[in-house]
């Protein structure tokens, strides 16, 4: 057995590496064979926090598959399989929190993450207000050269900051991540210092190519990669415990419905983003659409990490798509362990 157990008389930083590094094996363990990982970990089950629960320690052994996702896992197949032609390309991953138990489809291929990458800019703010709390309270002001549009897309803001006016950095990070405002990510993003969120991407694990490699399609992240945003924001293992409770709160309230929403009561939180990609020919016509909706759904007991990315030629499709996964995870998903 392989262990991973911080020291509690480590430093401060030191325990928060090991931390790190366990949250990373209880996110991201991707290897799934006969002697796949079983993870044990123990966690603070604080009342003061809703959305996170910090990671204390964890351990690491060999065990057999799980197959006891595989009803479940028929069943997206079939979901998918009947989506239509349509629906090109369905990659998901589910992950069990409580647990560690997962399992994925498709799990390998490539999307563009297109508004996904919102949340990793949030979390870079985040990470710089760790040490300079002030910095959220700055203004920015939009002006001719960055004021931007949604008009696009097929999913659009139901909600838009005005141009030309001065904000503060902590409301456009709210605009970026509710509503999906491009006007305050572009705010955001020009503002940062580009290695603060290198860093950030680097250290989560995300391998964004440079331009020159990403040619026409900038496919380059799977639903397995992304997910570790939403275990690490959820263990507490990269942001400070508070300031990962206000990522994931902010995510709660995103207001996009056509994806993972879909497929659940209305009574149940889900902290998630979407994407959405257009890819057009050299004469303007739309060739292909990417959609994406990835997050932590709050089942009770039992929050569990869902990410589903799809490629094709209708958004509606693709939408629908994600919705049944979404539906039948939250169904069956957590059966075995109710």
């Amino acid at each position: 057995m392989t262990r991973f157990q911080p020291d509690f008389s480590l430093t401060p930083t030191s325990r928060h590496i090991l931390l790190f590094l366990c949250g990373l094996f209880v996110g991201g363990i991707a290897i799934k064979t006969l002697t796949s990982p079983v993870i044990s970990i123990k966690r603070a089950n604080d009342p003061e926090y809703t959305y996170i629960n910090p990671l204390l320690s964890c351990s690491i052994s060999e065990n057999k598959e799980f197959t006891e996702y595989k009803p479940l896992e028929t069943k997206i197949n079939k979901i998918i399989g009947n989506a239509g032609p349509k629906v090109t390309s369905v990659s998901v991953y589910y992950r069990e929190l409580t647990t560690g138990r997962w399992f994925g489809i498709n799990e390998e291929e490539t999307y563009s993450p297109a508004s996904l990458m919102k949340v990793p800019i949030m979390i870079a703010y985040y990470k710089l207000a760790e040490s300079n709390p002030s910095i959220l309270s700055e203004a920015l002001s939009s002006t001719s050269s960055l004021v931007v549009t949604d008009a696009s897309e097929h999913y659009k803001s139901t909600q838009q900051l005005s141009s030309r006016q001065s904000y503060s950095i902590e409301t456009l990070i709210e605009a970026m991540i509710k509503y999906s405002d491009n006007m305050a990510t572009s705010l955001l993003f020009g503002h940062m210092d580009g290695n603060s969120f290198d860093d950030v991407v680097s250290d989560i694990g995300i391998k964004v190519p440079a331009l020159s490699q990403i040619g026409g399609t900038d496919d380059f992240m799977t639903v397995k990669e992304y997910s570790y945003i939403f275990r690490l924001l959820y263990n507490g293992t990269y942001l400070s415990n508070q300031l990962s409770e206000q990522a994931l709160k902010l995510l709660t309230q995103t207001d996009f419905t056509q994806g993972l929403r879909g497929g659940v009561p209305q009574t149940i939180a889900i902290a998630h983003k979407f994407g959405e990609r257009t890819l057009y020919d050299t004469a303007g016509k739309p060739t292909s659409e990417q959609l994406h909706d990835c997050g932590i759904v709050y089942y009770p007991s039992h929050p569990y990490v869902l990410c589903v990315m799809t490629k094709g030629t209708d958004f509606d499709a693709l939408s629908t798509t994600i919705q049944s996964i979404s539906k039948s995870i939250y169904e069956n998903g957590v059966s075995p362990w109710k």
